[in-house]
């Protein structure tokens, strides 16, 4: 099954969340077909190794699950341990210029996935390009998790509460700064308090 491949690249002791579980099963039962250019990673340790530049410490705050067109990578963020609910999605930009969260969690990202954007990451810049191609998404989603998708990504907003560093949350980059939605910066060596 997708979602045990997509397991087995997690990080030791982080577990697939039942969402995203779930959006595999509709995957699979829709030919692969889910919205966009999104598209399932099953080598996220790997991918996240190769990103990071074989940076073990850093790789393992990130638990790959997506990817887009251009190699760029979609994960959660595990700034919080490892409660894959606490774990916001962030976009891991294949050219580190465009790295940010892009939604609170995976609840959030299916909503975003449902809008129709071709490369769901890469929003405001971008308008829905296929909302029609993500019908079925959508009506998946009310129907299995009575979630509701609006026509755009920022008319839902982004929480203001802050994740802090600490224990093996990469402190050396970070240096005890509080990172919010709209100030991470993720490069190669790490996360960064812009």
């Amino acid at each position: 099954m997708l979602a045990d491949d997509i397991q087995k690249g997690f990080p030791n002791g982080v577990q697939l969340p039942q969402d995203l579980r779930r959006l595999c099963e509709f995957a699979e039962a829709n030919e692969g077909t889910i919205s966009g250019c999104f598209e399932f990673e099953t080598e996220g340790h790997s991918a996240a190794q190769a990103w990071f530049g074989d940076d073990t410490r850093a790789a393992s705050q990130f638990a790959v699950f997506g990817r887009g067109p251009d190699g760029s990578l979609y994960a959660l963020w595990l700034h919080a341990g490892n409660d894959t609910g606490k774990a916001p999605v962030v976009l891991l930009d294949s050219e580190c210029s465009d790295n940010k969260i892009i939604a609170d969690n995976v609840r959030a990202f299916l909503r975003l996935l449902a809008i129709g954007y071709e490369e769901p990451g890469r929003f405001p810049t971008l308008e829905p390009e296929d909302p029609e191609g993500a019908d079925a998404l959508r009506t998946w989603l009310f129907d299995e998790l009575g979630v509701g998708v609006p026509g755009e990504w920022n008319r839902i907003g982004r929480r203001s509460s802050t994740a802090t560093s600490g224990p093996g949350r990469l402190d050396s980059h970070m240096a005890g700064a509080a990172v919010t939605a709209t100030s991470l910066r993720v490069t190669k060596s790490g996360l960064m308090n812009i």
